[in-house]
């Protein structure tokens, strides 16, 4: 855990932010958490919302074949059950044994450099507020925890394997950590945006 005190870092974001606005994180949802428990993924087709039943009468039938809507909405919902899996194990084993570690459901996600931010500019236009993409610098004052997205995997495990992977990912990494464009930042506190930076 790194104490941040007028720690200059960045992020990518679609929201209207103006320079010299106060944000706090911490308490409220993000964006990470509003997809695990308020995202709707109800499909048009009512077939569609209970995927194993879909499935179960389309394998009986012998010309068994999926259309490429089938396809793409049981992507969809194995994609986020998967996500959504692996955020609620991490949160679970972060309050077990990580209580001092910002939580991916609170913090604020930040890279070190504006270039690294920029990066994420087509994520956060997907789930953003506005059409405006953008990397803001803020200036951080309160906690901090460098790890790395490499522990992230998701794969179809249990809550238990979830758990058990997430250890690694709560200890954190060093700066010497090898696989640097792995590397994230998770901050709680207050952040004071100070530039702004539009591509």
């Amino acid at each position: 855990m790194i104490k941040a005190k007028d720690l200059i870092m960045y992020q990518a974001t679609t929201r209207d932010y103006k320079v010299g606005d106060i944000l706090r994180f911490g308490k409220e949802r993000n964006f990470q958490a509003e997809r695990v428990f308020a995202t709707n993924y109800r499909m048009e087709k009512a077939e569609f919302n209970m995927p194993e039943m879909f499935l179960k009468q389309k394998i009986k039938n012998k010309k068994f074949k999926l259309k490429q809507d089938e396809m793409q909405a049981i992507y969809e919902i194995l994609l986020n059950y998967g996500f959504s899996m692996r955020e609620l194990g991490y949160e679970i084993c972060r309050q077990l044994y990580y209580k001092d570690r910002p939580s991916r459901l609170t913090c604020m996600f930040l890279c070190e450099k504006p270039e690294e931010a920029k990066c994420y500019l087509t994520t956060a236009t997907q789930k953003g507020k506005s059409s405006d993409p953008k990397v803001i610098g803020v200036k951080l004052n309160g906690n901090l925890l460098r790890t790395s997205n490499s522990f992230n995997m998701r794969g179809g495990k249990s809550i238990d394997e979830f758990i058990e992977q997430a250890h690694d990912y709560w200890k954190g990494v060093d700066k010497d950590f090898a696989d640097k464009k792995s590397i994230e930042y998770l901050f709680e506190g207050t952040a004071e945006v100070i530039e702004i930076i539009r591509y």
